[in-house]
């Protein structure tokens, strides 16, 4: 009881960020020692349009996780014989070990959806190169996959902190990514019964010949 409550709390928060009529015009800027940015405003409705865009696509992650057979009814009886709770993050562990492409595929787009039109909100302001999408897209591509071109790259503090995001995450994505390879690749029993045996094979047909 004390979960769902905790969690219907976290929602109604989360449903409530979210830009206002009574905040248009409002403005702020950055820190004056940001060269960029020193003379520029920026609306706190797009401040709260970024925190929107994050929280808005959270139940996109959950629903991935929740509608996958791991999370049924039937999945929670058997997961509570031996006292695992059947939820997100089980959901999770198991959907990586048996379809990893998918998940990975999936938080990429997610992922960059996110943080690529959170990023546009603010770098628009300054750059004029981020008023198209196409340019916000790439640079969260080079920054997740660790390349880091530096033709483009957020001026504005909140920019920054929104590339710093994008940084920590493309590390974890790369680790999700190697995991999901290796596990792609591993071959299961049968898969290795049948390699061995072909081996042996192999192996007989060279030293005959």
């Amino acid at each position: 009881m004390v979960d769902l409550r905790s969690q219907l709390i976290l929602q109604t928060i989360f449903t409530a960020i979210q830009p206002y009529w009574f905040l248009v015009g409002h403005t702020y800027s950055d820190t004056k020692y940001n060269e960029w940015t020193r003379d520029t405003r920026f609306q706190i409705n797009d401040a709260l349009l970024m925190l929107q865009i994050f929280f808005k696509l959270l139940p996109a992650y959950v629903f991935m996780v929740t509608v996958s057979k791991w999370n049924d009814p039937k999945s929670q009886r058997c997961c509570s014989i031996f006292g695992v709770k059947a939820n997100f993050l089980y959901g999770l562990k198991a959907l990586m070990i048996q379809d990893p492409i998918r998940v990975v595929i999936y938080s990429f787009f997610l992922s960059l959806i996110q943080l690529g039109l959170s990023l546009q909100i603010f770098e628009r302001e300054v750059d004029e190169n981020f008023k198209n999408l196409t340019t916000s897209l790439w640079t969260v591509i080079i920054t997740l996959t660790s390349v880091g071109y530096g033709d483009y790259y957020p001026k504005s503090d909140m920019g920054r902190l929104i590339g710093i995001i994008t940084a920590f995450w493309g590390v974890f994505f790369l680790s999700l990514f190697v995991v999901a390879l290796t596990n792609t690749l591993e071959l299961s029993e049968s898969d290795q019964r049948a390699f061995i045996l072909l081996r042996r094979l192999f192996t007989r047909e060279s030293m005959k010949e």
